[in-house]
């Protein structure tokens, strides 16, 4: 990063920020709620700002030589003090940030080949940021993405989001996913009951039927006692309203770990609820998690130079021209 711009990429990030906010709260105006309760609302959907903002500065890719001057000077500070007991710890120090490296990155390839899905082993992640990080892809990219690339069977896009789930006058958080219709046919899951969300699913409008949604088997059996007549009800999540179309199988619990979720939606869902403060078609929202997987006879290296062929025109495509961190976007590339 370049510190001496850091104050005005600073005064940026705020601005866009408050900008968010302000959009998600004006929304919320826009159905009637009042402005005190839309700006606490859009607060809490929004998340920690200051957890943003610490990501964002990541993305930059300049912290670390910060941290590394600040870590350096205490260390020269306490080798004064104590030579001996300082020398040990900082090799035991870079000891374990080598350890750290290589057992975080051996959990990110076993988490795609130990989900439980057919064929593991053929799955792949796309990222997006500077070199070396594994960031998220903004909805215009994916869309390009799937349009150009050759070497995956298909992809798709997937958001964990906490969401509220109104039952009986009563709201309550439950953990919820977006899903592009693409998932879970390029996953290969076979429904536990009724059917899993399609493409059809995900386009505007595209179901006489309403938006549709599917649940997670404890979830079926919690709140409906496991009656198949769940099929065709209404479920209020964020205030909108979708119909349960289908019941996942009990083996998956989505991708990323930790996370289960209860309910999985279209992101059409989010496009009516939040119109165009969603960020499915905005190329200034980088937010999709994105998982492909690849044709027989692909192999991970043909796959991942057919991305570096692909990512610039891609990349042309699907990115503002004016956005306040064309920077990080310009800067960044599609890795596999």
């Amino acid at each position: 990063m370049i510190f001496w711009r850091r104050k005005s990429r600073e005064a940026e990030l705020d601005e866009e920020l408050r900008g968010h906010l302000s959009m998600a709260a004006q929304t919320r105006m826009e159905r009637g709620a009042d402005q005190q309760e839309a700006e606490r609302a859009a607060r809490r959907e929004f998340g920690n700002v200051g957890l943003v903002k610490e990501v964002t500065r990541d993305a930059w890719g300049g912290r670390w030589l910060g941290d590394l001057l600040d870590d350096a000077r205490y260390g020269v500070r306490m080798l004064a003090k104590n030579p001996g007991f300082t020398a040990v710890a900082m090799l035991t120090l870079a000891l374990g940030i080598g350890s750290n490296t290589a057992v975080f990155s051996l959990i990110d390839a076993l988490l795609l080949r130990s989900l439980a899905v057919p064929a593991p082993r053929e799955l792949v992640r796309i990222s997006f940021g500077p070199s070396g990080t594994k960031g998220p892809l903004s909805g215009p990219m994916f869309d390009r993405l799937r349009e150009r690339q050759s070497a995956f069977t298909d992809l798709f896009a997937w958001k964990n989001a906490p969401m509220v789930l109104t039952e009986k006058d009563a709201a309550r958080p439950i953990t919820g996913a977006y899903a592009t219709g693409s998932a879970f046919p390029t996953l290969l899951l076979k429904p536990r009951l009724g059917r899993l969300l399609s493409w059809q699913d995900d386009e505007p409008g595209g179901s006489s039927k309403g938006i549709a949604a599917v649940i997670s088997e404890a979830f079926w059996i919690e709140h409906f006692g496991g009656d198949p007549r769940v099929l065709g009800q209404p479920i209020i999540v964020d205030g909108g309203t979708a119909t349960i179309v289908g019941v996942v199988p009990r083996s998956f619990n989505g991708i990323t770990v930790d996370y289960a979720p209860q309910v999985v939606l279209p992101f059409a869902f989010d496009v009516a609820l939040r119109g165009k403060s969603s960020c499915r078609f905005r190329a200034d929202c980088t937010w999709f998690s994105a998982m492909a997987r690849l044709k027989p006879g692909v192999g991970f290296a043909q796959a991942k130079a057919d991305l570096a062929t692909i990512s610039g025109d891609v990349l042309r495509q699907s990115l503002p021209s004016n956005y306040a961190r064309a920077d990080y976007l310009h800067n960044g590339i599609l890795s596999l």
